[in-house]
C-alpha cells in the first residue's frame, strides 16, 4: 500500500477508517474494525455521489447514437392487434411505433419478425380504420445502461444541441409525439429496465447523434486490485471521498468532529472545482467599441 497518496478504495477506506478512530492509527488492515460494512457501503456511495456532482472533464464519456428513419406503406388489414401491410419489411420493427395516418394514433409494437408482412402491437388497435397509408417511426433509441448525471446531446449533422428536459415537460410539450421534424428535445426514461432515449420531434431521416455524460462508475470492491478497485478519478481527488465518507461514520459515533469534517469536505470541493477549471481557457471578453487596453 502507498504511504503518500491514496490509490484505491481499499486504501480510502483504511484512511477514513484511521481518521474517525475506529481502527489504530498503525493499523494496516480493517479485520478489526467495527463498522467495516457499513463504512463500505458509504464509500461507494460518496463515490458515485461525487462522481455525478458535477460535470468533470474525467468523469465525462461520450458516445454516438444513430436514430432510425421513417417507414411508409399501406395496410392491408387490422384485426385486434394483429397488422397485416402490403409488403414484407426486411427489418424488424418491434419496439417502435405504428402510426396510421387518417386516425393520427400512435400504437407501439411489440413484435415482428424480420422479412414478414405482420406485425402485433401492444394493444388492441383502437382506431376506426382498419385500411389506408401508415407511418412506422421511432421516438425512442437505446440509451447507455451507464449515465449517472449531466446528459448532453448535439445532433452532428448541424451541430445543433437538443434540450434535455424531464419527461413531465416532455409530455406536456409532444403529448402525442406524432409529428416528424428536426429534434429539439429529448427525455430519458426507463422501460422494462431499460433506458431509453425519446426525441421530439422525431426524425423522418436517420441522424447521428452524440451523447456525453457523467458515467455511472461501477463499485469499487476493496481488493486492492488496480482494475476492479481504482476510483475514476484523478489521484489527486481520491482523497475527497474520504473527506466525504468521514462526517457520516462521525454522525454515527455522535462525534463532535463532524462539524469540522463537514468543512474539510466543502475546502476540499473547492480545491477539486479549481483543479477542474485550469482545463478552461480562459478568455478575454471586449465589448463593442472597446479596444483590448481597456482606454
Amino acid at each position: 500500500m502507498s504511504t503518500d497518496v491514496l490509490e484505491t478504495g481499499s486504501e480510502i477506506l483504511l484512511h477514513a477508517l484511521r481518521r474517525v478512530g475506529d481502527i489504530l492509527p498503525t493499523a494496516t488492515s480493517i479485520a478489526k474494525a467495527n463498522r467495516a460494512t457499513d463504512a463500505r457501503l458509504i464509500v461507494n456511495e460518496k463515490y458515485r455521489w461525487l462522481c455525478g456532482l458535477r460535470p468533470w472533464r474525467w468523469a465525462r464519456r461520450t458516445t454516438q447514437i444513430v436514430t432510425t428513419g421513417q417507414i411508409t406503406g399501406s395496410i392491408l388489414a387490422i384485426e385486434g392487434n394483429a397488422v397485416t401491410l402490403d409488403g414484407r419489411l426486411l427489418n424488424s420493427v418491434a419496439t417502435r411505433k405504428l402510426l396510421h395516418d387518417s386516425d393520427g394514433i400512435p400504437h407501439r409494437i411489440s413484435r415482428h419478425v424480420a422479412g414478414t408482412d405482420t406485425l402485433f402491437l401492444e394493444t388492441t388497435y383502437t382506431g376506426g380504420s382498419t385500411t389506408g397509408s401508415f407511418t412506422i417511426y421511432a421516438d425512442e433509441v437505446l440509451a447507455p445502461d451507464d449515465i449517472l448525471a449531466w446528459p448532453n446531446l448535439q445532433e452532428l449533422d448541424t451541430g445543433d444541441e437538443l434540450l434535455v428536459i424531464t419527461e413531465a415537460e416532455f409530455r406536456t410539450r409532444y403529448p402525442r409525439n406524432i409529428s416528424p421534424g428536426i429534434p429539439r428535445y429529448g427525455t430519458f426514461l426507463s422501460r422494462a429496465g431499460v433506458d431509453y432515449l425519446r426525441l421530439a420531434p422525431w426524425p423522418e431521416c436517420p441522424l447521428l447523434l452524440e451523447l456525453a455524460y457523467n458515467v455511472r462508475p461501477p463499485a469499487l470492491d476493496f481488493t486492492g486490485d488496480a482494475d476492479t478497485d481504482t476510483p475514476r478519478m484523478p489521484i489527486e481527488c481520491r482523497p475527497l471521498i474520504a473527506a466525504a465518507v468521514m462526517p457520516e461514520l462521525l454522525f454515527d459515533k455522535r462525534d463532535p468532529r463532524r462539524v469540522e469534517a463537514l468543512a474539510k469536505v466543502e475546502r476540499d470541493m473547492l480545491a477539486a472545482r479549481a483543479q477542474d477549471a485550469g482545463f478552461r481557457k480562459v478568455r478575454a471578453w471586449v465589448p463593442v467599441g472597446q479596444r483590448v487596453s481597456g482606454r
